[in-house]
């Protein structure tokens, strides 16, 4: 080959092997750039035209030894009409490259097609933020210039993308992969790279920007004849855009020397697109020139909703009130349409915006007229609303054995714990009333109350003897629990049977697990027992935890028939298999 390239220094009309010198592929969209792909870039939607000038001194010097290199181009100057369509992370692009001049030993004043490309693009990544993606190009042989100006059969690249932002104005951009043009034979020109491209991009303002990019490649098996294989180039970018007109620009310059790798790169062109809208920085639909708070968004709350500012948020205090207008305590829940603001304590404030809100009492005294609606004006900073509850009137309970002996209970009412003793005496809202008395070693029980807030309550309780213990790493009940036939509903004369199980559970908080397993005899489909059994598990599991209990004591476990406590599927069998367990599973 170096005698070739000898006699073409020699002698004009030899033929000149196939290789394409003209390695500037400007990117297709990228914002700052216009060599380096970038994710961040084009106009989501529309297809962004772009047309771009440029001349290269000397891409094409081929040296075959440390003294003596060949001038194979002087000289390229083309045109280029790109367009980009940009669908959210997909970007499609096409080149066409015109070849207005060339001139050297392998061309004299050519004016012809280039190689057409286009390319594929996916990549994620807003302004300001990593982005990352990659890029497949294809240029195929569609020059009409004679060599070396068009690739024989083409050539293909891969490249990953990413582009690392150090502010909203200054980002690093980074393109690597492979390439190959098969089909050239050139001593030290490969026909596989590996490409390289990466630029320092700043937006001086959002009308302009510079960039420094660099852009190399090395080919994967260099020609030992060659003494600079690797063809590197740097190019100093910037761009001006003024309504939809961009304009862009650049001067490079060769740093290694190389096939490709041009003493001088001038770039100059234009680019259409949207006119961008005006600058909202806080997106809240008012322009920056118009808003009094550029960086804090209006929120629309029907108070002077046009100056671009925050209003302060109206503190609300919420209380319950008895008949007598004295402070009653509970616990308030606060509802906006569908969404459940919270539960706090009666008597703290609310951070509300203007609007319509309802207000229910999850705990504590009993609401005159149930939920109520009040409604909040951002134009008051400070604001009360009173929740009006029944008055309280008094109540007195004494518990009891069988035998008439006192016994220390918990009084507790709606979850909240009333006291503790042979016997309490409160207030509690007037009207109907529960309170759940506990004795240990005894049944729960419910007492059925109509309070009056004038005369006095008085009820002694009976307790009688309870038929679930603890029973070392058990809690053991003296009778079934009973759910309707192949459901999980449990059926209500099993309840007050969970309930002395929930009064054990609270009277050992050291049962920090309690296993609930559910079994069932080996009748029908063994999978769909396995289900049942579960989903009884579950069904008690629920109720224990709607009488307070802790989700993170419980686990419910399905065994279905396969833990039989008795062989056979007679009807004693089937009684007995038919079961739910309470197994101790971890204590304090």
């Amino acid at each position: 080959m170096i005698p070739l390239l000898l006699t073409v220094a020699m002698a004009q009309d030899v033929d000149v092997p196939d290789m394409n010198v003209q390695y500037f592929r400007p990117s297709i969209d990228a914002k700052g750039t216009l060599w380096v792909d970038d994710v961040q870039g084009g106009h989501d939607g529309f297809v962004t035209p772009r047309v771009l000038l440029h001349y290269a001194d000397l891409p094409a010097t081929y040296r075959f030894d440390s003294t003596a290199e060949v001038p194979v181009v002087n000289g390229v100057a083309m045109g280029e009409l790109l367009l980009g369509w940009r669908n959210g992370p997909v970007r499609l692009g096409l080149d066409v490259p015109v070849i207005l001049s060339a001139e050297g030993l392998a061309a004299s004043g050519e004016f012809a097609l280039g190689d057409i490309s286009v390319d594929a693009q996916l990549g994620t990544g807003d302004e300001g933020k990593l982005g990352v993606g990659g890029v497949v190009r294809y240029a195929a042989p569609t020059s009409t210039a004679a060599n070396p100006l068009g690739s024989p059969s083409g050539d293909v690249e891969a490249l990953a993308l990413a582009t690392l932002p150090f502010s909203s104005r200054l980002a690093v951009v980074a393109n690597a992969g492979v390439g190959a043009h098969p089909g050239v034979d050139v001593e030290g020109l490969s026909n596989v790279q590996v490409r390289g491209r990466a630029a320092l991009r700043a937006s001086l303002t959002d009308e302009a920007g510079i960039a420094s990019e660099w852009v190399a490649r090395l080919p994967v098996a260099p020609s030992e004849v060659s003494t600079q294989p690797t063809a590197v180039e740097t190019l100093a970018s910037g761009w001006v855009r003024g309504g939809a007109a961009t304009v862009r620009g650049g001067l490079g310059t060769s740093v290694s020397g190389g096939l490709g790798a041009s003493q001088l790169r001038a770039v100059i062109g234009v680019e259409w697109g949207p006119q961008p809208p005006p600058p909202d920085a806080d997106g809240d639909g008012i322009v920056d020139a118009e808003d009094a708070c550029r960086l804090e968004a209006e929120d629309v709350d029907g108070v002077l909703d046009g100056d671009g500012c925050p209003d302060p948020t109206p503190r609300v205090l919420i209380d319950l009130l008895s008949g007598a207008g004295t402070p009653v305590e509970g616990q308030l829940r606060v509802l906006q349409g569908d969404r459940d603001l919270g539960t706090r304590p009666a008597g703290q404030r609310w951070a509300l915006e203007s609007g319509e809100y309802v207000v229910s009492v999850v705990s504590g005294p009993q609401q005159k007229d149930g939920p109520q609606t009040i409604f909040v004006n951002a134009r008051d900073a400070l604001q009360t609303a009173h929740i009006a509850v029944l008055r309280p009137g008094t109540v007195s309970l004494t518990v009891v054995s069988a035998t008439g002996e006192p016994l220390e209970a918990r009084f507790s009412s709606r979850r909240i714990k009333l006291g503790e003793g042979a016997s309490w005496t409160g207030e509690l809202a007037e009207g109907p009333q529960t309170v759940l008395v506990r004795a240990e070693g005894y049944q729960p029980k419910r007492v059925e109350l109509v309070v009056d807030g004038d005369v006095p309550t008085e009820r002694e309780i009976q307790l009688v003897p309870a038929r679930a213990r603890l029973d070392g790493n058990r809690i053991a009940i003296s009778e079934k629990l009973s759910f309707d036939t192949g459901s999980d509903q449990i059926q209500a004369r099993s309840l007050p049977l969970l309930d002395e199980v929930v009064a054990i559970l609270d009277q050992h908080p050291e049962i920090v697990l309690l296993r609930v397993a559910g079994h069932t005899d080996a009748t029908g489909d063994a999978t769909a027992n396995q289900r049942l059994s579960r989903a009884r598990a579950n069904a008690v599991v629920d109720y224990l935890i709607r009488e307070g209990i802790d989700l993170e004591r419980l686990d419910a476990v399905g065994f279905g028939s396969s833990k039989p406590v008795m062989e056979g599927t007679s009807e004693e069998a089937n009684e007995a298999n038919r079961r739910v367990e309470l197994v101790v599973v971890k204590r304090r």
